[in-house]
């Protein structure tokens, strides 16, 4: 259907939602000239956005709806059924668990199609962090199918959902040449093999470091440990062996050390919903990044404290945190992490029903990830703005900015 016609139909659909339900069938009479399959397209594509906002009551008002314009025209559908069934959570984690089942039986390619079809459910109704599990699923798939560029891609795209959501520990945007063996491991696609050998190499390390009595290397072994562990999903043993070597940095006075384990240890217990402990070590960070004037470390650990605090659903001092870190982030020039402050404090306003400043965030968010040319981070955002929108029941918005995510993720092969 053209523009000016899908516009029509949007604005008659806001009309249905927004009159006393007894006046409905008097709308239907009244725009005869309307009630045709662009329509029931139409109030499809609303009756998705519905569900994934959880607005039940006005999404069944439309699937009546629906049933009686497809009884108008003729149709035999005596339950009211629409011509597309919204997409549900529940379906794409049965595809999930099935594509595991296949993984595990080593039927690669069939859990590779299972996971697509979760994927794009999971899109579908906007629900981040199934879709950030499922793509690193997909990566792991690819790998065992020897599709190791692929493999990066999906992997890289998980990251950057699980970035927006402010896990910055999982891949660095952009790692430097000299970061530790596992990230180099990763971003050539050898995730696991990378992960299995890195741990066997700081293993070695740590015994030699010990038998010499060398204690900086034997802090920087279990730190690499440690973060090895962070990124097989085993935050437990992840934050064992970084309290193992904080405490010989503390020792040995590697403050420098001390600070980039502090802010790990804060993450594994993230992980393992301790946000409480969690907050406990980015206060210790911020305090010894205050000492040594470290203005990016000083953001981080408002970032992470932030973070703990919007799980804790203390949004006071989320937003004191977040406010405080932007302004540091902002003084600093660093638009990547400017972005992500913004999107926190647009997800916290939205936590708080204040809608519309959520909006204003995101909006501030999405100019800048465009700017520095974030093409996933931006679909992230577009999605948020959507989210924010349903709940303002502004059904035309949020589906606009819902087709923009799709867009970017279909055009980047994620469809």
């Amino acid at each position: 259907m053209n523009d000016d016609r899908h516009q029509v139909y949007l604005n008659f659909v806001n009309v249905l939602l927004a009159c006393d339900e007894s006046k409905i069938e008097s709308h239907l009479q009244h725009q005869t000239h309307l009630i045709d399959t662009g329509l029931l397209q139409t109030l499809a594509e609303v009756t998705e956005f519905l569900t994934w906002g959880r607005d039940e009551t006005a999404a069944t008002r439309l699937r009546h709806v629906s049933g009686r314009i497809l009884k108008l025209l003729g149709e035999d559908n005596p339950d009211g059924d629409l011509p597309m069934v919204p997409p549900s959570k529940s379906e794409g984690d049965r595809l999930v668990q099935q594509g595991a089942q296949q993984y595990q039986a080593s039927q690669f390619r069939q859990a590779l199609k299972s996971w697509q079809q979760a994927l794009s459910i999971y899109q579908a109704i906007g629900d981040a962090a199934a879709e950030a599990q499922v793509l690193s699923n997909m990566g792991v798939a690819l790998k065992s199918l020897g599709q190791y560029q692929q493999a990066i891609e999906h992997y890289q795209q998980s990251v950057a959902i699980r970035r927006e959501g402010g896990d910055r520990h999982l891949l660095p945007a952009n790692p430097p040449e000299n970061r530790s063996v596992w990230v180099e491991h990763h971003v050539e696609g050898e995730f696991h093999q990378g992960m299995r050998l890195a741990i066997e190499h700081f293993h070695k390390q740590l015994k030699l470091a010990h038998s010499i009595g060398d204690r900086l290397v034997e802090a920087k072994s279990l730190y690499n440990l440690g973060k090895a562990y962070g990124a097989l999903g085993q935050p437990q043993k992840a934050l064992e062996y970084h309290q193992e070597s904080v405490a010989i940095q503390r020792l040995i006075g590697d403050r420098r050390g001390e600070l980039e384990t502090l802010e790990l240890l804060g993450k594994a217990c993230e992980a393992l919903d301790r946000p409480q402990d969690a907050i406990a070590y980015y206060q210790q960070q911020l305090t010894l990044a205050g000492d040594r004037n470290d203005s990016q470390a000083v953001s981080s650990a408002y970032l992470g404290w932030g973070n703990a605090a919007f799980n804790l659903q203390n949004y006071t001092q989320t937003l004191d945190c977040y406010q405080q870190g932007l302004a540091i982030a902002q003084a600093q020039n660093n638009d990547a992490e400017v972005s992500m402050y913004l999107s926190g404090l647009g997800k916290t306003h939205h936590a708080l029903a204040d809608y519309d400043q959520a909006v204003n965030f995101y909006e501030q968010s999405l100019t800048i990830k465009q700017k520095i040319g974030d093409r996933f981070g931006e679909a992230v955002v577009l999605d948020n703005i959507s989210k924010a929108y349903s709940a303002l029941k502004d059904y035309q918005n949020a589906m606009q900015y819902h087709q923009k995510s799709l867009a970017i993720k279909r055009a980047m092969g994620y469809d």
